[in-house]
């Protein structure tokens, strides 16, 4: 049951905290197999407290050894309020290398200022991530080069698929995700009769 046990969390869990655990776990069994009946509540309230710490707490304090908080700014290279084609382009660049390298536990920071960016931008397979907007992503209103897909539809502005626990949050009142619709609705039901459904979702 020892080397079970030491196996089985082995795969997802620091070694050291397995093999510490394990013999928590281990000594627990044995203390079980040979206690007396007035210790035995005693001790069945004490696995529960074992297991309860070794399936809920221990493995979100995996996850937290090696989070990372990254700043857009000043880690991953975003420059603020610049709205110029060169800009744009290379902050969904930067935001699309710093997605591909987000692991478990990692929060992203936009800072309080403005972020011009364009759209497109794509990440899947992510993991209990964060996402702190304290200042506003606005996508660019540069309609033509807008990133599409191979059937020639637009990529949408922010696409996370096949993902689990991601959360968007900010530290401020509120962060902002500016879609610059206007720039594919023009003037009322006149861009959308000729849009049609040919645009960006947030």
């Amino acid at each position: 049951m020892y080397v079970l046990f030491y196996h089985l969390f082995s795969y997802n869990l620091n070694i050291r905290w397995v093999h510490e655990t394990s013999i928590i776990y281990f000594v627990v069994s044995w203390a079980l197999r040979n206690a007396g009946t007035m210790l035995f509540p005693l001790l069945i309230k004490a696995t529960v407290v074992a297991v309860t710490f070794l399936l809920v707490v221990l493995p979100k304090a995996a996850f937290k050894v090696d989070a990372k908080v990254i700043n857009f700014e000043s880690d991953s290279g975003g420059i603020p309020y610049d709205a110029s084609v060169d800009t744009i382009w290379k902050n969904g660049n930067m935001f699309n290398v710093t997605l591909s390298k987000l692991q478990p536990g990692d929060t992203l920071v936009f800072p309080e200022k403005e972020f011009h960016i364009m759209g497109g931008v794509f990440a899947s397979g992510l993991k209990s991530v964060t996402f702190q907007i304290d200042g506003t992503i606005t996508f660019s209103d540069v309609l033509k080069g807008w990133p599409r897909l191979p059937n020639s539809r637009v990529r949408d502005c922010l696409e996370i698929s096949n993902s689990e626990n991601i959360t968007f949050s900010s530290s401020k009142m509120f962060g902002t995700l500016h879609g610059n619709g206007p720039a594919w609705w023009n003037l009322p039901f006149l861009g959308y009769a000729i849009h049609l459904e040919e645009r960006p979702r947030i």
